[in-house]
């Protein structure tokens, strides 16, 4: 008898247990919680005050794993009459070599806008179609006024959802690279797109003083 109380007792209790498990997150709090992942992650790897390039490894990281790198690079190399086509194999060298130029020109930027201290705060999610979100987000930064507004466009690709854009302050940073970059593409095409991402790379390294392979 009491062998079979026991049994009831832990059947109830891995009952209760299973009913205590918390429930799927929507779709919309997924968005919140990667956006949330890759600015603490940003936040963390610059508060450890490492060299520049050890924190370009790390950021590298975060953003080959949360953001759409396909898609970025289709939208910022195809604005328009571009000279030539492109094969499979060119689209996945500029990808390569595109990535690069966003990961330190992130890396540049957050080291120039980090100042210790910072708290993120995600303030708002909104659905702008099926699979598709803004993140509305703020930095705040203890000596301005007012904090930093940074919005997040999070798709959903297959199963997953990817940080599709960011936008610092109303300035979308896809649509600023693909106007940056619209004219060499349409003057010199694709080949001339991958060459001229290698020497703004190499002009980088140079100026802090690292030597890389593009």
């Amino acid at each position: 008898m009491l062998n079979i109380l026991k049994l009831v007792f832990v059947l109830c209790f891995a009952g209760n247990t299973l009913q205590a498990k918390e429930a799927p997150l929507s779709e919309a709090d997924r968005a919140k919680k990667i956006v949330e992942e890759v600015a603490h992650g940003f936040i963390k790897i610059l508060s450890q005050n490492t060299p520049q390039s050890v924190q370009e490894d790390q950021i590298r990281a975060v953003i080959e794993k949360h953001f759409d790198l396909f898609s970025i690079t289709q939208f910022v190399s195809a604005p328009g009459a571009v000279r030539g086509k492109i094969t499979r194999k060119r689209f996945i060298e500029i990808q390569a070599r595109y990535t690069t130029y966003i990961v330190e020109n992130y890396t540049q930027q957050l080291r120039d806008y980090y100042k210790g201290n910072q708290t993120f705060k995600v303030t708002k999610v909104l659905e702008r179609g099926p699979g598709r979100y803004l993140v509305q987000s703020q930095v705040l930064v203890p000596d301005r006024a007012e904090p930093f507004e940074v919005e997040w466009s999070v798709y959903k690709v297959g199963e997953s959802l990817k940080v599709l854009d960011v936008i610092i302050e109303r300035v979308s940073q896809s649509q600023a690279h693909r106007n940056e970059f619209s004219s060499i593409l349409m003057r010199k095409g694709y080949d001339g797109f991958y060459d001229d991402l290698g020497q703004r790379i190499e002009a980088f390294n140079v100026r802090q003083g690292q030597v890389k392979k593009n």
